[in-house]
């Protein structure tokens, strides 16, 4: 994957986990996955979808720190 795909992955997945968190705040203090939230939406999907998107953004630190 090359940097511009990489950066363009990275953003659509941070776009998906803001949705997700506007969706699991809106769902009340205490959000039930697959009742009243999707499993999509749940604290473990955001949270697994961060890790994601950090190590994206790390690779992407490492390629740029080798190009120089």
């Amino acid at each position: 994957m090359d940097k511009t795909e990489r950066a363009t992955y990275i953003k659509s997945l941070v776009g998906t986990i803001e949705e997700s968190v506007s969706h699991y705040d809106a769902a009340g203090p205490y959000p039930m996955p697959g009742s009243t939230v999707s499993m999509y939406d749940s604290k473990a999907s955001i949270i697994r979808r961060c890790v994601v998107a950090r190590q994206e953004l790390l690779n992407l630190m490492k390629e740029l720190e080798g190009n120089t």
